[in-house]
C-alpha cells in the first residue's frame, strides 16, 4: 500500500514540478506553488515513514554517528523556505544513535517549526548527565494548551488552531525516542517563546 501511494502521488507530483519549470508565472507564484509541492511531498514522505518504522524498527541499531552532518544534510532539505532562518548550534559533534531514524526525528521536528517560525529555526544538540539532547525551537506562538496530545498518532488536538499541523510527526518522534530508550520533552523556550521540542536518550547503547 506505502509503494502504490508513493508511486500514485509522486508521479502527478513530478508532472507539476515539470509544468512550473515551463510556465509563465510571476516570482511569487512560482515560489508559492513550488512551497506547495514541497510540503505535500514532505508530508507523503512523512506518512510513509510512519508505515515504514512500525514494520522495521527490528532492524533498529545504534553506531556512531557524526550528528553536525546529519543535521545539515536535513537543513538542506528545506532550501525552498528562504524566509527561514535554520541555526544549528552543534556543542556535540558525535552521538551514538541510529542515523537513519534520528534523521527522520530531525526532518519531522524541522517540517513543525517551519509551519509556525516567524524567521529562525535553532537545532541545537548537546549531551550531559550521560545523555544527549536534541532540541528544535523557533520564534513563533508556541505550543498549544493540550500539548501532551500531540504524542499520539494521528492527534492534532482540539480547539486550538496551533495543534493543527504537528499530526504525525511528534509520534513518529516519540517512537524513535523510544527505540533509543529515551524520550521527547515538549515545552516553550524561555527566550523565543516558540515551540521547544527535545529528543533525549543516554550515550549508551542499550
Amino acid at each position: 500500500l506505502s509503494r502504490i501511494l508513493s508511486h500514485e502521488i509522486r508521479t502527478p507530483l513530478t508532472r507539476m514540478r515539470f509544468a512550473l519549470s515551463i510556465a509563465d508565472l510571476d516570482s511569487e507564484e512560482n515560489t508559492q506553488i513550488e512551497r506547495d509541492i514541497e510540503e505535500i511531498e514532505l508530508r507523503l514522505e512523512q506518512y510513509l515513514t510512519f508505515a515504514r518504522l512500525e514494520h522495521q524498527h527490528h532492524l533498529f541499531k545504534q553506531s556512531p554517528c557524526h550528528i553536525a552532518e546529519l543535521i545539515h544534510t536535513e537543513v538542506a532539505k528545506f532550501s525552498l523556505y528562504k524566509e527561514l532562518n535554520f541555526l544549528p548550534e552543534i556543542q556535540t559533534p558525535h552521538v551514538l544513535c541510529e542515523p537513519t531514524f534520528l534523521g527522520i526525528a530531525i526532518q519531522n521536528l524541522l517540517i513543525n517549526a517551519s509551519k509556525y517560525a516567524k524567521q529562525n529555526i535553532y537545532i541545537k544538540i548537546t549531551e550531559s548527565d550521560g545523555k544527549y539532547q536534541l532540541s528544535v525551537y523557533d520564534d513563533g506562538p508556541g505550543l498549544p494548551i493540550n500539548a501532551g496530545v500531540l504524542i499520539e498518532p494521528f492527534q492534532q488536538g482540539e480547539s486550538d488552531k496551533l495543534a493543527s499541523g504537528y499530526g504525525l510527526g511528534l509520534y513518529i518522534v516519540h517512537r524513535i525516542a523510544a527505540w533509543h530508550s529515551g524520550n521527547v520533552i515538549l515545552a516553550n523556550h524561555p527566550k523565543t517563546g516558540g515551540a521547544e521540542i527535545t529528543l533525549s536518550w543516554p550515550k549508551s547503547d542499550r
